[in-house]
């Protein structure tokens, strides 16, 4: 995930403010899911789980999406590297 924050969030300038949010993230959810979990019934769990991780895949294709624009792809050869 951070490689993608980095590819992202290219600016030096605010590549720490984009890693912070990823700690915050993780830290929030592992927070919420430590004190909700013992809760709920496991099927409930999986379902979050699921629905989750579904929409971490919606969202990151919809980063790139936006992204592509910013960042051309260019093919490199060998021979450029020479």
């Amino acid at each position: 995930m951070r490689a993608t924050f980095a590819d992202i969030w290219d600016d030096s300038d605010i590549q720490p403010y984009a890693f912070a949010n990823i700690i915050i993230s993780n830290g929030g959810a592992s927070a919420l899911c430590f004190f909700i979990f013992p809760h709920i019934p496991g099927n409930a769990e999986a379902t979050v789980g699921v629905i989750g991780a579904t929409l971490g895949i919606v969202g990151y294709l919809m980063a790139r999406r936006e992204m592509s624009g910013f960042h051309e792809l260019q093919s490199v050869s060998a021979q450029d590297i020479e």
